[in-house]
Parts: structure tokens; sequence; C-alpha cells
């Protein structure tokens, strides 16, 4: 009988910070995880509505435009260099970034 107490004393000083040490750490992971698949889901979702804005702001056009009034050695340049590329990357990354920020909890 005096070893069940011994017991109960030993896991209210020691045990009990372990335990809630340990069930405080599952619930973050949990948590950490839920976010994640959460993005998973709302990253693709963001994705499809800023190429739609993208399509309605018809920023193609306006960059190709742009960048067919630069001159041909510097359009070759700039070719090389994939900067068009990169800079449909960049504006396509920031619009999803954008769009993002209107869904709650992201």
């Amino acid at each position: 009988m005096i070893e069940f107490f011994n017991a109960v004393y030993e896991w209210l000083n020691s045990g009990i910070y372990g335990f809630f040490t340990e069930l405080s750490a599952y619930f973050i992971k949990q948590s950490v995880l839920g976010y994640f698949q959460f993005l998973y889901v709302m990253i693709p979702f963001a994705w499809g509505i800023a190429q739609s804005i993208l399509n309605d702001l018809n920023l193609s056009s306006h960059l190709n435009s742009a960048f067919s009034s630069l001159g041909s050695d510097v359009l070759g340049y700039l070719t090389f260099f994939n900067i068009p590329e990169a800079l449909n990357t960049v504006i396509s990354a920031y619009v999803t970034k954008f769009v993002l920020k209107f869904i709650p909890g992201v």
C-alpha cells in the first residue's frame, strides 16, 4: 500500500511534468502537421485564383509589349539570362501570396 502512495507521490513530483511536456509536444506537433496539410490544399486553390486574376489583368501581353519595345541586343541579353521567365515567375508568386492573405488561417 505504501508503494502505491510513493508511486503517486513520485508521479506528482516529477512524472506530471513529463506528462504535460509530452502532451503539449504532441498537440504542437499535430497543430503544425494540420497547418501544413491545410497549406497543401490551399496553395493550389490560391494558385488557381491567381492565374484567373493574371488572365483578367492580361499582364502577359503588357510584359510582351514592354519587352518588344526594347532594342534587339538588350532583348537578346535579357532572353539569354531568362529574365522574362523569371519576371513572370516572380509576378505569379506575388499574386499567389496576395491571394493567400485573403484566406483565413493562412
